[in-house]
């Protein structure tokens, strides 16, 4: 299998301290499972007597629960347990958790925020997609937030870069562990209709962004996704959100960051059941094209396209101006061959891209202008 990494390419702080050992905080393990009874043990280490405060923070920087609160503590290692439960008492959801430890002494205060500094964000290679395993492996040098797709690139002789649609989404912005990780995929695209590893010039992108120090990846609860908590949060985020626009994703919120469902429904067409696609007539196929879900609003929000490709080559892209756009595909070449395959990537400047495909087939061609639809 062929990877072409550069395809990805749609897709500061200090710490206040008054001197100190760096590494006076300690967490383990780095992943747990609280729906299981496990427990991490935050290590802290005050070099005099002290005010200990401990905080869990979520993804966003909003304090999930306090560990210690104005806690007098004497010289020494202190060990600090956490369960996986907020303030609430509630399992927490699966995501990546960090902390903010204060030690407040007659010297001086010591903070620490990993959060609060700049993350380090690669592109990963692909080991392989074992088409046996239905898995994607790669490694990671340290935990990280992995955004992976799979689709069509081709290099464009041109522009000498890689061009095609994004098919399926592996991995949507979601916490790793550090080394070797097996993605399961069962190889289909978003409609799940279409196998992707054999589709021309297969190819897979993974993005990983380096998680604070010290973080936590909590695993088990199946019961919600961080994503619906969001919500439901009360207070303020303790890290300052400013997007950088030098590298997807850098700077985003859980709701500027995670790309929502898209949806497409052609308006002038008929479905065929017998050959499974749309069937259009007349000179262009008329879609609604919408963004759903939690993230939808604020994915919609961010300077972004609409990028449409038949049968993985590019037709046209235009921007977009809310999370429903219509548009319209010119619908000659599309006839005598069978259906084609229509895909639109939604992407955000920012780094989101959301995507899906319809099957369509045009019983009759005749040219017309590509765009937005009239509202």
């Amino acid at each position: 299998m062929r990877h072409r990494l550069h395809w990805i390419a749609a897709w500061a702080f200090s710490v206040c301290a008054m001197g100190g050992p760096a590494n006076f905080v300690r967490v383990t393990p780095a992943t747990f499972n609280p729906t299981a009874g496990q427990n991490v043990v935050v290590a802290v280490h005050a070099a005099s007597d002290a005010r200990l405060f401990v905080h869990v923070l979520d993804r966003d920087g909003y304090a999930v629960r306090a560990l210690a609160d104005d806690q007098p503590v004497a010289a020494g290692t202190h060990l600090v347990p956490w369960d996986g439960r907020d303030s609430t008492g509630e399992v927490v959801a699966d995501e990546a958790y960090s902390f903010r430890v204060v030690l407040e002494t007659r010297e001086g205060i010591l903070t620490y925020l990993p959060a609060a500094q700049p993350a380090k964000t690669s592109i990963v290679s692909a080991d392989q997609y074992s088409r046996r395993n239905g898995a994607l492996m790669y490694e990671l040098a340290a935990p990280s937030r992995v955004h992976a797709q799979a689709g069509s690139a081709a290099l464009n002789g041109k522009t000498k870069t890689y061009d095609g649609p994004v098919l399926k989404t592996l991995v949507n912005r979601e916490p790793r562990p550090a080394g070797r990780i097996v993605e399961s995929w069962n190889g289909l695209d978003e409609t799940g209709a279409l196998y992707v590893p054999d589709v021309p010039n297969f190819v897979t992108a993974i993005l990983a962004t380096e998680l604070p120090e010290n973080s936590v990846i909590a695993y088990g609860n199946t019961g919600h996704k961080f994503v619906d908590v969001v919500a439901k949060r009360t207070g303020v985020s303790l890290l300052p959100h400013s997007h950088t626009p030098a590298q997807h994703h850098a700077g985003l919120t859980t709701l500027e960051d995670v790309s929502p469902t898209l949806t497409i429904t052609p308006t002038n067409a008929r479905w065929d059941t017998e050959r499974k696609a749309w069937v259009v007539r007349g000179r262009a196929a008329e879609m609604s094209v919408e963004l759903t879900g939690p993230t939808a609003a604020a994915v919609a929000r961010q300077p972004g396209r609409i990028v449409v490709f038949v049968d993985f080559a590019r037709q046209f892209e235009v921007r977009v101006r809310s999370t429903r756009e219509r548009i319209r595909l010119r619908t000659d070449g599309m006839t005598g061959s069978g259906p084609r395959l229509v895909t639109v990537n939604w992407q955000s400047d920012r780094g989101p891209l959301a995507t899906n495909s319809v099957r369509m087939l045009a019983e009759r061609s005749v040219g017309t202008e590509a765009g937005h639809a009239p509202n």
